[in-house]
């Protein structure tokens, strides 16, 4: 049966009653659809990283404090500060170097985790 498209105007033979458009329009309506689809998911993962990546900033934040905040609690119960060439290492140079060397700042690398594992054990021995 020979139908009118009621989106391009044009001609167009429809196999069932109920079909009102072209298979040309059907496809792009359809490529329209899916479109955007692919553009909310791309909008939601931006959506998503950002979060992750402010996440990963406080995290990297707590643990500086956290880090801080052990530093002076050794401190403050008196105990041996950990040594280097016979001298002490003062609890703001373990401060520091933990920044400089955390995981976080070198993209999880595992020099970077080892380095500050063993920061982490000095400042406690």
């Amino acid at each position: 049966m020979e139908r009118k498209c009621k989106q391009c105007g044009e001609p167009f033979e429809a196999d069932q009653e109920w079909k009102t458009i072209c298979l040309d329009c059907w496809k792009a309506n359809r490529n329209r659809r899916d479109q955007q689809l692919v553009d909310q998911l791309e909008r939601r993962t931006r959506e998503l990283e950002a979060e992750v990546d402010r996440y990963r900033r406080q995290s990297s934040k707590q643990q500086l404090e956290i880090s801080r905040l052990e530093l002076l609690l050794i401190s403050e119960r008196g105990k041996e500060l950990p040594r280097h060439n016979s001298q002490p290492i003062p609890p703001d140079m373990i401060r520091r170097l933990l920044q400089l060397a955390h995981p976080d700042k070198h993209g999880g690398s595992e020099a970077a985790t080892k380095a500050t594992q063993w920061l982490l054990g000095q400042r406690g021995s």
